[in-house]
């Protein structure tokens, strides 16, 4: 289940985790939450250059704001990139019937988008 909402409580129980030494495996444990979702937050709170005091000081909201700028706004897209996005489910829904192929459907992509 991918990109589900994180609570900020979370994030902080993660990176408190992480700051005490805990293994990435032992806090995916712990917490519920997948090692590549720990790895992103952990990625992104070393971009920060805070330590877990300075963060915890912080709100709920600042701390969202801080973790937001490392994500991907829909903004920053080029239009293709767009259109391929919105292409996306009708592309999942395709591959589930039988003798479509993700060559197929690239072959297919590539002749309506030259």
């Amino acid at each position: 289940m991918a990109n589900l909402y994180i609570s900020m409580s979370k994030i902080r129980q993660l990176l408190r985790l992480y700051s005490q030494g805990e293994s990435k495996q032992a806090i995916s444990r712990l917490t519920g939450v997948s090692r590549n979702t720990l790895k992103k937050y952990i990625r992104d709170y070393e971009k920060l250059n805070l330590n877990i005091i300075e963060l915890e000081e912080l709100s709920d909201h600042d701390l969202e704001e801080l973790f937001s700028q490392f994500k991907l706004h829909k903004e920053q897209l080029t239009p293709s990139a767009k259109e391929l996005i919105a292409l996306l489910p009708e592309i999942d829904k395709q591959l589930k019937r039988k003798g479509v192929t993700q060559q197929l459907l690239w072959e297919q992509y590539k002749q309506a988008h030259p």
